[in-house]
């Protein structure tokens, strides 16, 4: 969910595409140190058959921008609407696997790691191998989500990877994102 300014009622007076164009825009633009303009949010906190039916939607549009915004929104809606589990774990492993983009790449694994989805480890354990760091980063928020002896073998092999985001998070995966031993 964005990190930034608490939703204002103005959302709601907006058209909804006016509201998905700046939830875009803040994913587009996302890193670390920005604030998002609440739009996700808003988006989130609509009815499930509302927004989840815009994320889904979202996730079959041509810009690379709208898919990560879908996989974003398809990863924190488990705090929204956790009923809609299997559809929503569905359309990311179909992200996963058909998807070409670093970008939303990383975004779908992280959505993943959310839902703890375990049938999702074969697309992960590609992105693994991938060359770009950010998608390995995805894959690794993935293997994090999910309470497998098998997910945390593949933790513990990117904590040997070449960058130092991907080994951080796998050994983070691993002692404190876990119950097992």
């Amino acid at each position: 969910m964005g990190n930034g300014t608490p939703e204002t009622p103005d959302f709601a007076a907006m058209p909804i595409e006016a509201v998905v164009d700046l939830a875009t825009t803040d994913w587009a633009n996302s890193d670390d140190d920005r604030v998002w303009s609440g739009a996700d949010s808003w988006l989130l906190r609509q009815p499930k058959d509302v927004g989840l039916r815009l994320a889904l939607e979202l996730a079959d549009r041509p810009r690379l921008e709208a898919r990560g915004l879908a996989a974003h929104l398809l990863g924190q809606a488990h705090a929204f609407w956790p009923e809609a589990r299997e559809s929503v774990c569905v359309r990311l492993r179909h992200m996963l696997s058909s998807e070409t983009e670093t970008a939303v790449l990383r975004q779908a694994g992280i959505a993943i790691g959310f839902w703890g989805d375990q049938e999702a480890l074969p697309a992960l354990v590609r992105l693994k191998t991938q060359s770009h760091s950010d998608v390995r980063y995805g894959a690794v928020h993935g293997f994090s989500g999910i309470e497998t002896e098998k997910a945390k073998r593949h933790l513990i092999d990117l904590t040997r990877d070449e960058d130092d985001d991907v080994r951080d998070w796998a050994v983070f995966g691993l002692g404190q994102m876990t119950t097992m031993d």
